[in-house]
């Protein structure tokens, strides 16, 4: 059968080099019709499956570009693997194989929506030393929904010499639009099983300082390369050198990360910093602390199984947000669910 995303992408490719659209806002409609369609059907049939096969951890949420997933409007099947060949930005790429996939989460706003990292987001980095990542929608089932990471490379070989760095870029994020809420059922790469996270039950800030807005960056896995789950980070910024983060960590993460190598943790005991005061927040003992000269952090245990950690940054010694400002994040912090 003719790919039609592919011929049309090609024709446009021809005439307009360099500014291929990627039909987003016709296949978005396609999808919201389906999605109304399927929702019933598929609600239905995850009802009816005995036994719930996976207890979702806790983390963050998303933004997102390519791919473009449709739904299927057949049962629920959804579109099988993209092309060999695609066309980015006037580049002609070839499938090299499967891409890693990271721990993924469900949408904070959309319980249909799974963010799956897959690959580097930088849209300036050499596809010779990141490859350009797919992610799409094998099959969906009232059990189990199936997934696989695709990445991409030049098809003809550069020229010149390729300069590659060990830069670390932010993980590129892939929004799939599922049939129906993922509820209790497994995500599986081939025959692995994927680490899903339910962004709506982390804490979120309602009040963020003057000058900081979101979406945040998200991490939801340290220290790497263990991926261990548990743990959040969302980032908030206000400009290059003034960042606002708010950390999440179970038991386990939070001794994972005291016991990690470089950095001090902000988890440490407390006389392993200068305390500036001791308030209550939200209803439990806190202490404030520097952390550094350009470092000011709150920090609370929300719960015998949550600890909070929020922190200023900035590159100008002292010029970070004061106390005031972090306990008024704290406490406007709310789950989304």
């Amino acid at each position: 059968m003719p790919d039609l995303d592919r011929d049309l992408t090609a024709l446009l490719e021809r005439n307009t080099p360099g500014a291929v659209p990627p039909f987003a806002e016709v296949h978005a409609r396609a999808r919201r019709l389906a999605r109304r369609r399927l929702a019933m059907g598929v609600t239905a049939v995850a009802l009816a499956a005995a036994l719930p096969l996976v207890r979702l951890a806790v983390a963050g949420p998303p933004t997102g570009t390519y791919p473009d997933v449709k739904v299927s409007p057949s049962a629920t099947r959804t579109e099988g693997p993209p092309p060999q060949r695609i066309t980015v930005n006037g580049v002609d790429l070839v499938q090299r194989g499967d891409a890693e996939i990271g721990t993924a989460w469900i949408d904070a706003d959309d319980t249909s929506t799974l963010v799956v990292p897959a690959g580097a987001d930088a849209p300036d980095v050499d596809p010779n030393c990141e490859p350009f990542t797919v992610v799409r929608i094998l099959d969906q089932g009232a059990r189990v929904v199936e997934i696989r990471a695709y990445a991409y490379t030049p098809a003809e070989p550069p020229t010149g010499a390729i300069a590659c760095t060990a830069q670390r870029h932010p993980d590129k994020l892939h929004r799939l639009a599922l049939a129906a809420p993922l509820g209790d059922r497994e995500v599986r790469a081939g025959a692995a099983t994927v680490t899903v996270v339910d962004a709506g039950t982390l804490l979120w800030p309602s009040y963020l300082p003057t000058g900081y807005s979101g979406p945040p960056a998200i991490d939801l896995v340290y220290p790497r390369p263990d991926r261990r789950a548990g743990y959040s980070q969302l980032t908030y910024r206000a400009g290059v050198d003034k960042h606002l983060y708010l950390r999440q960590v179970d038991p386990a993460a939070e001794a994972a990360v005291i016991a990690a190598g470089g950095q001090p943790s902000i988890f440490l005991p407390e006389s392993s910093f200068d305390v500036v005061a001791r308030p209550t927040v939200r209803g439990h003992a806190a202490v404030v602390f520097d952390y550094a000269p350009t470092q000011r952090c709150l920090r609370w245990r929300e719960s015998a199984g949550l600890a909070v950690a929020i922190c200023t940054y900035t590159s100008t010694p002292g010029a970070h947000l004061g106390t005031d400002d972090l306990l008024a994040v704290a406490e406007g912090l709310r789950p989304r669910r």
